[in-house]
């Protein structure tokens, strides 16, 4: 089974929901914890 990927970025719609939403300065949130979540569970062996 095959599972399709829907952009939401390319979704008129949804985009525009997503700009209301009031979180200014937000999203380097989504990137902050990634070095440490990587070290910690997919460490460079």
């Amino acid at each position: 089974m095959q599972i399709g990927f829907t952009n939401s970025y390319a979704d008129t719609i949804r985009a525009s929901a997503y700009a209301k939403l009031d979180f200014p300065g937000t999203y380097y949130l989504a990137f902050r914890d990634l070095p440490q979540l990587i070290e910690t569970f997919a460490p460079i062996r």
